[in-house]
C-alpha cells in the first residue's frame, strides 16, 4: 500500500484511474484527510474542474463522521456554490438490511457480512445502497 502524503498528487492519481468509464470515488472520513491541509477543499475543486468533471459517468462521494468540517469547508464554501447535488445524511444499516444488501452475493459468507459492518458501521453499504437505487448523477 503506498502513502500519499499530498492531497494534490492523490487527486491526480485518482483522476487517471477514473478519467473514462463508470467509477465511483468514495472519499471516507474526508475531514481526516483536509483536517492538516489547508488547501485540501481547493486542490479538491481544482481536480474536479480540471479531470473529474469530464467522465459524466463518475461518481464522487465526500463523507465524514465530522459533517461540521464538511459543512464548513465543502457545502459552505464558495468555491464549490452550484456544484452539490446531493447531500445525503445516512443511518448505518440494521444487521437484516446489510444481509439484504449482501443478497446477490451468496459467496460472502454470515461471518464476512458482520466483519464488514463491523468495521464500517453500515455507512458504506448504506451509501452503495443508495447509488445502486439512485439514477442521479452526483457531483460535489
Amino acid at each position: 500500500m503506498t502513502h500519499l502524503s499530498d492531497s494534490a498528487l492523490a487527486m491526480y492519481l485518482y483522476a487517471g484511474l477514473t478519467s473514462t468509464g463508470k467509477h465511483l470515488i468514495l472519499l471516507h472520513e474526508i475531514s481526516w484527510m483536509g483536517g492538516e491541509d489547508k488547501d485540501f477543499a481547493g486542490k479538491l475543486k481544482g481536480a474536479w474542474d480540471n479531470h473529474f468533471k469530464k467522465n459524466d459517468a463518475l461518481n464522487l462521494v465526500l463523507c465524514g463522521s465530522v459533517t461540521t468540517w464538511i459543512e464548513e469547508n465543502i457545502l459552505q464554501d464558495k468555491g464549490f456554490v452550484g456544484r452539490v447535488s446531493l447531500d445525503i445524511v445516512l443511518k448505518e444499516l440494521s444487521l437484516p438490511e446489510a444481509n439484504e444488501f449482501w443478497r446477490k452475493a451468496p459467496s460472502i459468507s454470515a461471518t464476512e457480512k458482520l466483519k464488514i459492518l463491523s468495521v464500517t458501521g453500515g455507512a458504506f453499504l448504506a451509501i452503495l445502497k443508495k447509488f445502486n437505487t439512485s439514477k442521479q448523477r452526483n457531483r460535489i
